[in-house]
């Protein structure tokens, strides 16, 4: 009887470990979006959006007047770690907008202000 409980519960961890390691795996494939600035923040002209991604993946970078009007929308391939993308004011006056970065798996937002 207590073999059959040490084995149940042997095949039990066994298991339980199979399961966290397919979890991580599965995390290690997951594109993420983070470490997002814009700088200089408020701008007059432009500004340089920066962000890291975790891996090689397309991305849409898209910015919002403070109604949700989508007043800029451009897809990139983003390499990965650190990468770049001068966002020019052209005829968008004073105010505060929000700039969205998207990946499939992440989404990140932030405020930008054009003085």
């Amino acid at each position: 009887m207590m073999k059959k409980i040490v084995l149940i519960l042997f095949f039990a961890y066994v298991g339980i470990g199979f399961s966290q390691e397919e979890e991580k795996s599965e995390k290690s494939s997951i594109a993420l979006v983070q470490d997002s600035n814009a700088y200089p923040n408020p701008f007059k002209d432009k500004t340089n959006i920066s962000f890291n991604v975790s891996k090689i993946e397309e991305v849409t970078v898209s910015v919002q007047n403070i109604l949700g009007k989508v007043v800029f929308f451009k897809k990139i391939l983003a390499e990965q770690g650190r990468n770049n993308l001068i966002f020019y004011k052209n005829n968008l006056s004073e105010g505060i907008y929000i700039y969205t970065i998207v990946i499939k798996d992440s989404k990140i937002s932030k405020r930008l202000v054009i003085k």
